[in-house]
C-alpha cells in the first residue's frame, strides 16, 4: 500500500467519515470497495475530542487481500497502489463542524457515510449526522443503511449495484444528478444498470 502525497490531487478521492464502530463496518466496505474499483485515494476521518490515537482507525489491506483471494481483481490490484490516508481530525469542539473542517481539507469528489435511517420521533429528536455533513460538504454522498448489507459483498467486495436513487429538486439538479451518477458509476466500473 502506498502512502499518499500531499503535494499531488490524485484523480479521484473518496472520504468516509467514521465513529470507529462495527455497526459503520458496511459503509467503510463500501468506501474501500468504491476506492479500489475506482483507482482512489481513501480517507478515512475519525472525529475525536478526546484526541484517541488515529491508529486505531481500520486498516484496508487486510480487507483487500480477503477480497483478493475471493477473486476480486480490483482488490488485488489495489494492495499496492490505494492511497489511504487514516485522518484522526480535531479541530473543533463541535463533531459536525469537525467533520465539515476535515472534509473541506480534503476536497473529496465522493463521501461515503453511513445512516442509521431513523424516521418518527427519533428523527425528530436526533439529528442525523449524515444528512447535515452531506448538505453542507457540497460533495456527491453515498448514504450507506448501516442497518443493511448495502450493494457490496462483504465477503469478496464485489459492487452489485441493480438500481440507484437520484434524489432531485428541480430539472437542473435533476439533469446534473443524472450526469455526476453518470460519472461515478464509469469511474467504478458499473454496467447494466
Amino acid at each position: 500500500m502506498t502512502e499518499a502525497n500531499p503535494t499531488r490531487k490524485p484523480r479521484f478521492t473518496v472520504a468516509h467519515p467514521t465513529d470507529l464502530s462495527r455497526e459503520g463496518e458496511v459503509a467503510y466496505h463500501h468506501a474501500l470497495a468504491l476506492a479500489a474499483a475506482g483507482d482512489a485515494r481513501l480517507y478515512s476521518i475519525h472525529v475525536d475530542t478526546s484526541r484517541v490515537v488515529a491508529e486505531s482507525l481500520p486498516k484496508p489491506d487486510e480487507l483487500l487481500s480477503l477480497w483478493a483471494r475471493e477473486g476480486n481483481e480490483a482488490a488485488l490490484q489495489s494492495l499496492s497502489r490505494l492511497e489511504y490516508v487514516m485522518m484522526n481530525h480535531t479541530s473543533c469542539d463541535d463533531a459536525i463542524d469537525t467533520l465539515l473542517d476535515a472534509i473541506d481539507a480534503i476536497e473529496p469528489d465522493m463521501l461515503v457515510v453511513g445512516t442509521h435511517q431513523r424516521d418518527g420521533a427519533a428523527r425528530f429528536i436526533k439529528e442525523s449526522v449524515s444528512e447535515v455533513v452531506a448538505n453542507h460538504a457540497g460533495r456527491p454522498t453515498l448514504f450507506v443503511p448501516l442497518s443493511e448489507r448495502g450493494f457490496v459483498d462483504r465477503r469478496s467486495g464485489r459492487i452489485g449495484i441493480k438500481n440507484v436513487l437520484i434524489p432531485v429538486e428541480d430539472q437542473l439538479s435533476a439533469s446534473r444528478g443524472m450526469r455526476e451518477t453518470q460519472r461515478l458509476l464509469d469511474r467504478f466500473g458499473v454496467r447494466d444498470i
